[in-house]
């Protein structure tokens, strides 16, 4: 557990839900656990496709639409989940 964020999932994918519920606290958390799981399935990834992704998830997010990433190795998947908080899944592609 990180921050208060499940992390599990096989070696080659990886599935991350964190919840803030309007904590900034929380909120800082979440960011950095996903920067975490960025590094570490994608420790290649450029600084300007990390800042892609980041930044799609700093944005609102409609509740249950899908926002995919692909890069060459490793495909992003973000989903806002409302109440549940946002559901970020990486796998190896």
């Amino acid at each position: 557990m990180v921050g208060g964020s499940k992390v599990r999932g096989p070696a080659d994918e990886v599935t991350l839900i964190c919840a803030a519920g309007g904590d900034p606290k929380k909120a800082a958390s979440c960011l950095l656990s996903y920067v975490v799981l960025i590094m570490s399935v994608a420790p290649s990834l450029s600084k300007d496709n990390r800042g892609s992704i980041l930044s799609a998830m700093m944005k609102v997010l409609d509740v249950s639409k899908e926002t995919r990433i692909k890069t060459d190795d490793v495909e992003f998947i973000m989903q806002n989940l409302s109440s549940m908080g946002l559901w970020f899944h990486a796998k190896a592609i």
